[in-house]
């Protein structure tokens, strides 16, 4: 992904939603793509809030842990297909307490 393609996914999936809920803020960390200029100057002509994320904290995000549990409990080479795979992978998320 770069910014450019992370820019569509902002304006097509992440403004038309902060933009019905103005008290809410954009939470990213700082990957490249996310400080870029481009991408910056995109949230701060739509107004988008962006929640403080200190440069070197460790990372906040708690789906991450739950995508440890996913790659922890599937192995790939099971699945035959593509849907098999997801199948499999949503059944390892229904099981998640």
């Amino acid at each position: 992904m770069n910014s450019k393609s992370y820019i569509h996914v902002i304006s097509s999936c992440a403004t038309p939603l902060l933009s019905e809920r103005p008290y809410q803020m954009l939470q990213q960390d700082n990957a490249p793509i996310h400080v870029s200029k481009e991408t910056m100057a995109f949230l701060q002509a739509n107004q988008v809030g962006l929640a403080e994320h200190p440069p070197y904290s460790p990372d906040l995000n708690p789906i991450e842990e739950l995508w440890e549990i996913l790659k922890s409990q599937i192995d790939p080479e099971q699945y035959k297909t593509y849907d098999a795979f997801v199948d499999g992978l949503r059944v390892i998320w229904d099981m998640i307490p």
